[in-house]
């Protein structure tokens, strides 16, 4: 985030300029709207306009955000928060929200299950993976010792969903929707 700031200006210049004001909003990233602000080192999210700026801390050698819009049905997908670019076309390739959920695009082979992360104000209903309903779990833990499932966080408003990438022989492709 460090590179981007308001106005058109050279990179140099804009790393001085975020370095001054400290600060930076989704708009200056060309965002409207709502969006879901993700901290990766305090593993928080916080919902705010394209207007509101986000504050950097002073002293910090870097920060890492992840930036997502809001859906109107008050979703947002972060994607594989593990991964330094969390929404690359090689691992969520789709994302299509609609008033019931969000639906989701995966890419992975069998070495791994990545765990795609997301917001929601409320407990989602329930989670499916094609036709499949997901298992809830009880804590991140046990989704990452698990196969498949999802969970859901109420102090964060984060939800945790992970799909069945055992059986495939290459690289796949596989689908979930959670609905809020």
């Amino acid at each position: 985030m460090a590179s981007t700031c308001r106005g058109s200006h050279t990179s140099r210049q804009k790393r001085r300029d975020v370095c001054a004001t400290r600060e930076f909003c989704p708009q200056d990233l060309g965002g409207t709207g709502r969006w879901a602000v993700y901290n990766h080192d305090s593993r928080q999210v916080s919902i705010v306009d394209a207007a509101s700026p986000i504050a950097l801390r002073r002293g910090a050698k870097h920060e890492y955000f992840v930036l997502a819009p809001l859906f109107e049905n008050e979703v947002a997908v972060l994607g594989d928060v593990e991964k330094f670019v969390p929404m690359a076309d090689q691992r969520i390739p789709s994302v299509e929200a609609s008033p019931k959920g969000v639906r989701v695009e995966v890419v992975s082979g069998q070495a791994h299950s990545p765990v795609v992360v997301g917001y929601s104000p409320r407990r989602p209903s329930k989670a499916e993976a094609g036709e499949k309903e997901l298992n809830r779990v009880s804590s991140r833990k046990r989704l990452r010792i698990s196969k498949e499932g999802w969970f859901w966080d109420g102090e964060t408003k984060l939800w945790y969903v992970k799909t069945d990438f055992g059986d495939a022989t290459e690289m796949a492709t596989r689908s979930f929707s959670i609905y809020p």
